[in-house]
């Protein structure tokens, strides 16, 4: 709440002073509650801030009491509900700022009686509905902000007719519709305008190039934009910052934009620009600061010339078809911050005098071609670096260990390379890093325990590191229970790893996901696992790991996949899984799990994929498997459950793939299989099933693959439906089965003629 003793200094200390006050500025306080009415007393307030504050609540209508307010500033409150229609009662209100609340509901028109308003910011709130036209006849008005509501409708054709003195004019981030004016010029004072990511429709208007002052034109992310981005936009001698972002822009590069000189920033990102850049960019934007071409289909090498363009602070190139080598004359740009060239086909080293830019904080170079190795100084001319992305190129050699002197390091992803030597236990010495991508490369670790491991135990700020398909073959030291409290992210698949998993694992208390697939890793599950609380995703398929499956992990009720496949686990499945509510991937496949199959997997309502196959289960299939409603596959084969199919199989409503082959099942195909629509693959092949196919088999239209074969059914074969599409191999060894000829069994015979030969005892001939 807002202290009281504020509020008993005011009005009871100070109470004749406070009647002559002029000015009440209690922003960034982070007071909260309500605001007392007694402010309405402070009849000759001129300026108002409580901005940066959690008042909450509705604004107070009493604001409009205050006749003599010139500025109200109300930014950051938590207000919600409308905005008062009060306030517009303050008729000498110059400023009224309700920036970055939570109101809701429409502009209210009464806001346009306010005539001596000069700044209206309305935006980052939930605002809908059109902007009242009576504020475009607020003739006082020098800037509007309407930025990041649900605004939609149109704006009036004669907007500026009645606002001369506009400098400022933002309707960026909402839902507005229809033609941007033709009579936008007659705001011959605009200095900003700010168009982005609506719904305008139509050309752009050429008038926009009579604007002789402005200096910021935003016009992106508008995609039913008809027509050129008229060359009168060239014009404009004072223009700064132009974007034209996803506005479905064709064709080269227009070169009216060469023509404003005076251009610091260029979005033209998320378009379909074709050709080349030109080589003398530098000489006509000698100011250009920023340079957003991603998204784009240029196409052909870098020019020399870019690296002339002294004043370039941001360079965006990815998702382009750039080709050749890298300059290295763009390492003259000392002033450079970000150079990103992401998903392009760059070949060739990365030039060294890259790597002595000191002021980069971002370089990126991922998903190209580029060979060679890291410079052996790499990381002593970045002091400033915070993300460095080379993944996903050829280079070969070893990760220097000079990468420490970039200490800034956040990001590291090298990822995707032919990497090789070390991993350098200097990793550890970047104590601000988080993200530490290496994985898809030939390294190799300095001893058994993996040191490196232990050296990044000093990154108190690691969340994610990616170490997958290496040659690191050693044991896991017990020090990976140090391993940053942030961290979420490990997977050391397909790494060699050797010997258990150390029970210290169950320290790091935030890991989310877990993959160490592919593996040598041998012993039993730890059960300190249980202390992963937040864990997420835990994939270990493909190792030597034995023993049960420890009740343990269903202390894991944030798990979302368990995959265990491909190991030599025994015993049941623990019951209490089915408590693991979480779970949508459960993978037990390829172990020497036993028992049977524990009724409380109906409780995992929310899983997608069910594999148990190549395992030693027994028993029934338990009836509770059709409340699997969202499962799209299951796997239960080469076991040796008995018995029934269960009639509430039809349950599976959303089953894609079923395959129960290879056990020891008897009885019929239940007729509820048929209510399986979604079903495209059934497998019942091997076992011991009798009876006839369900004719309203054929119902099950998208049903690609079947395979019957090797059962004891009998009976004429539905010829309806998918069945139309099968051939004889997915009947082969039954008992007596008939049909078409393609299915190589005897034809069926008539009703008259089957009775008539039953008698004689010859029904059907077996095939």
């Amino acid at each position: 709440m807002f202290p009281t003793w504020i509020f008993q200094a005011l009005f009871l200390h100070n109470w004749e002073t406070s009647l002559f006050w002029f000015s009440l500025d209690l922003s960034g306080n982070k007071f909260h509650g309500g605001l007392p009415q007694e402010l309405a007393k402070l009849k000759r307030l001129r300026f108002i801030s409580f901005s940066f504050n959690r008042i909450n609540g509705k604004i107070p209508s009493w604001f409009g009491a205050l006749p003599n307010l010139q500025e109200l500033l109300l930014e950051n409150c938590s207000f919600t509900g409308s905005i008062p229609p009060s306030l517009s009662n303050i008729s000498k209100l110059e400023t009224l700022n309700l920036k970055s609340n939570l109101l809701e509901s429409m502009i209210p028109a009464e806001i346009g009686d306010l005539h001596n308003l000069k700044r209206l910011v309305l935006g980052e709130n939930n605002l809908s509905g059109p902007i009242p036209a009576s504020i475009f006849n607020i003739s006082t008005l020098e800037a509007a902000a309407f930025t990041s509501n649900s605004l939609s409708g149109n704006l009036p054709a004669n907007m500026c007719r009645h606002m001369p003195n506009l400098k400022s004019f933002s309707v960026a981030f909402n839902q507005l519709h229809g033609h941007i004016p033709s009579t936008i010029d007659e705001c011959l004072k605009l200095q900003t305008l700010a168009f982005e990511y609506n719904q305008f429709t139509g050309p752009v208007p050429k008038q926009i190039g009579n604007l002789s002052m402005l200096e910021i034109l935003y016009l992106g992310n508008n995609n039913n934009l008809k027509g050129e981005i008229p060359a009168e936009v060239g014009y404009l001698p004072n223009l700064e910052i132009l974007s034209l972002s996803a506005d479905g822009i064709r064709g080269p590069i227009s070169s009216f934009i060469y023509n404003i000189s005076t251009l610091q920033e260029l979005y033209l990102d998320e378009n379909n620009l074709t050709g080349n850049l030109p080589t003398d960019i530098c000489l006509r934007l000698p100011s250009l600061q920023g340079l957003y071409l991603s998204a784009n289909k240029l196409a052909g090498s870098n020019p020399r010339q870019l690296g002339n363009c002294s004043s370039l602070v941001e360079i965006y190139m990815d998702e382009n078809m750039l080709t050749g080598e890298i300059p290295s004359e763009i390492g003259n740009l000392l002033n450079l911050e970000i150079l990103v060239y992401d998903k392009n086909q760059l070949t060739g080293d990365i030039p060294a005098t890259i790597f002595n830019i000191s002021t980069l904080t971002t370089l990126s170079f991922y998903g190209n071609h580029l060979m060679g190795s890291l410079p052996s100084t790499v990381g002593e001319g970045l002091p400033n670096l915070v993300e460095l992305y080379l993944g996903r190129n050829n280079l070969t050699g070893p990760i220097p260990g000079s990468i420490s002197n970039a200490s800034s390091l956040i990001s590291l992803d090298l990822g995707g390379n032919r990497l090789t030597g070390l991993v350098p236990n200097s990793l550890g010495e970047l104590k601000f890093l988080e993200f530490l991508n290496i994985a898809i490369n030939a390294f190799t670790s300095e001893s058994s325990d993996m040191s490196f491991l232990t050296s990044l135990t000093n990154c108190m700020r690691l969340k994610i590191m990616w170490a997958a398909n290496n040659l690191l073959t050693g044991y896991l030291p017990d020090s990976i229970g140090n391993l940053s409290s942030s961290l979420e992210q490990i997977d050391m698949s397909n790494c060699g790893i050797k010997g258990s998993i150390p029970k210290e694992i169950g320290n790091i208390t935030n890991l989310a996901f877990l993959y160490m697939d592919n593996n040598e890793v041998t012993g039993s599950i730890p059960t300190t696992i249980k202390g992963l609380k937040n864990l997420q995703q835990l994939s270990l398929l493909g190792n030597r790991l034995s023993g049960p499956i420890p009740d343990d992990i269903c202390h894991l009720f944030s798990l979302g996949e368990l995959t265990l496949s491909k190991n030599k686990l025994y015993g049941p499945v623990p019951a209490c899984l089915g408590n693991v509510t979480s779970l949508r991937y459960l993978r037990l496949d390829r172990n020497e799990l036993n028992s049977s199959i524990p009724l409380t997997i109906g409780g995992l309502r929310n899983l997608l994929t069910f594999t148990l196959f190549s395992n030693f289960f027994s028993g029934v299939i338990p009836p509770e498997i059709g409340n699997l409603v969202a499962v799209t596959s299951i796997d239960l084969s080469l076991n040796e459950l008995s018995s029934g199919i269960p009639t509430t199989i039809g349950g599976l409503i959303s089953v894609v793939s079923l395959s129960l082959a290879q056990n020891r099942l008897q009885g019929p195909i239940p007729d509820s299989i048929s209510t399986i629509v979604s079903l495209e693959r059934l497998d019942l092949s091997h076992n011991n099933l009798t009876g006839v196919i369900p004719k309203t088999m054929d119902a099950l239209q998208y049903l690609k693959y079947l395979n019957l074969s090797f059962n004891k059914l009998t009976g004429e074969i539905p010829n309806g439906g998918p069945f139309a599409h099968f051939n004889y191999q997915s009947f082969i060894s039954n008992d007596a089965l008939c049909g078409p000829p393609r299915f190589k069994v005897p034809a069926c015979l008539s009703d008259s003629h089957n009775h008539h030969k039953s008698r004689r005892g010859q029904f059907f001939v077996s095939y």
